[in-house]
């Protein structure tokens, strides 16, 4: 809800599971930077939903870090 009480739903991207470790917060994450760039509550919301989406597909809380954290395995 945002601050005059509207209600605001986006969808959720849609992604292979692979670990949910770190979704909420790079949901959060995601809204709360494109809020501080000016965006609005709605495009806020979608930039959080492919932030979480991004986190899912990966077993390290980012993709980039998969290499990096298998490497040595």
């Amino acid at each position: 809800m945002d601050a005059e009480g509207v209600e605001h739903r986006v969808a959720a991207v849609p992604v292979e599971v692979i670990d949910t470790n770190g979704a909420g917060d790079a949901f959060l994450a995601g809204v709360l930077d494109a809020r501080l760039d000016g965006a609005g509550v709605g495009a806020a919301l979608e930039a959080g939903a492919r932030t979480a989406a991004a986190v899912l597909r990966s077993r390290h809380l980012h993709p980039l870090l998969d290499a990096v954290m298998d490497a040595g395995e």
